[in-house]
């Protein structure tokens, strides 16, 4: 019996001197989540973890709202391109009301510049307006 009282104290010594080394490791643990709590703002852990999700989710977030307003910048970009198209377009029509007006008046007049009626083409009436113009 004092073989198995001998064993047994050597046993319990063993499994005291683990539980006080489980205890350290505890404290310490512990120590390294309170400053991983500190330096994070999260419980380290999962808190770590979910942080890094928020952190993907976030960046995600981020690339689809300038994928949205690179789209929105094309079609306002397209939307100019249109209406500056549409201002040349009066423009070119005001410009060429006022080329037929002046041709409609030299043929009236009977041409210039030493062409007779019989000779002086449209063409020739856009050449001869140009002229007038100082083109």
């Amino acid at each position: 019996m004092l073989l198995f009282e001998q064993k047994q104290g050597q046993h319990q010594n063993s499994i005291d001197r683990l539980a006080s080394e489980l205890s350290e490791i505890d404290e310490r643990t512990e120590e390294s989540l309170l400053i991983l709590q500190e330096k994070t703002g999260s419980g380290g852990g999962e808190g770590a973890n979910n942080a890094v999700i928020r952190l993907r989710d976030a960046i995600h977030t981020i690339k689809k709202e300038v994928r949205e307003m690179s789209i929105t910048e094309q079609i306002l970009s397209h939307s100019l391109l249109k209406e500056r198209i549409n201002l040349a377009m009066i423009s070119m029509s005001k410009r060429n009301a006022t080329r037929l007006k002046k041709n409609e008046s030299l043929k009236r007049l009977g041409g210039s510049k030493g062409k007779s009626k019989s000779n002086t083409t449209g063409e020739d009436l856009y050449t001869l307006s140009d002229e007038d113009n100082g083109s």
